[in-house]
């Protein structure tokens, strides 16, 4: 069976396209950057402290609250008012908070989601959301990022998700949210090419095992598309994006990469 891989690029706020499953069906898929939805509790563990109602941002209840009622009312409006499929999600303070927008936010959308805490020393992580009403959870995992320098960053999370109304279809989603350049471009290129190696490994191990037919790799990867860990590591190739998609800011789509 041929497989097909699709690399959302994301350098913006919103992406959703249709990818076309099986038949006539369409999936919208989305990924967003919620930009440091964190809850108001002090947690030891992580480096939290600028996101606490005594800290300089005064970071409250109410903060908080207009927070998730502006994302979930973007979320919603997504896919003409149906809300996305699937929604990849990265700068999540835990699962408390992606709880809040799922289970209250978004109740009426029936989406579930797939979290695991981050070693990131901020505590942000990634998660995925996705429909109830179109696929059924396989299994899920998160994969580490070993950066050379030893720095903690996001893991890479892997969902394998099927489709219900064709169960013979799997699709494997990966989120990621790699190292950033706050120490410049060059310097940090190695760790985005880390975790494009990551990624492009877990792809090859579960295709080697036919874990799925299907690959979709969404996130904020910090780098442009032009760049070494997009273009040679996971070999992506750029096409001009047409009317199946809808981009918000700077967004670039690339082809669906076919594997006989």
């Amino acid at each position: 069976m041929t497989n097909k891989i699709l690399l959302l690029l994301f350098c913006g706020i919103i992406f959703t396209t249709g990818a076309q499953s099986s038949g006539t069906d369409t999936l919208s898929v989305a990924f967003w950057n919620l930009e440091n939805l964190f809850d108001t509790k002090d947690d030891p563990k992580i480096n939290d402290e600028e996101f606490l109602p005594q800290a300089e941002r005064k970071w409250d209840n109410e903060k908080f609250s207009k927070k998730l009622h502006n994302q979930s009312a973007v979320i919603r409006a997504m896919n003409n008012g149906r809300g996305p499929d699937l929604l990849g999600v990265c700068e999540v303070e835990n699962a408390y908070v992606v709880k809040k927008l799922s289970e209250e936010k978004l109740k009426d959308l029936k989406l579930q989601y797939v979290h695991f805490d981050s070693p990131d020393a901020r505590g942000i992580d990634v998660a995925l959301f996705y429909k109830l009403s179109k696929f059924k959870l396989v299994s899920k995992e998160a994969f580490p990022v070993l950066l050379p320098d030893g720095y903690k960053t996001r893991d890479i999370l892997v969902v394998i998700l099927e489709l219900k109304k064709n169960t013979s279809e799997k699709i494997a989603v990966l989120v990621n949210h790699w190292p950033s350049r706050c120490q410049g471009q060059s310097e940090s290129e190695i760790n985005r090419v880390t975790a494009a190696t990551t990624a492009a490994l877990a792809i090859t191990k579960m295709k080697e095992n036919d874990i799925a037919q299907h690959f979709i790799i969404m996130g904020d990867f910090n780098d442009e598309p032009a760049n070494n860990s997009i273009m040679t590591v996971l070999g992506a190739k750029p096409v001009t994006c047409d009317s199946t998609a809808h981009l918000t800011r700077e967004i670039v789509k690339t082809e669906l990469l076919n594997y006989s």
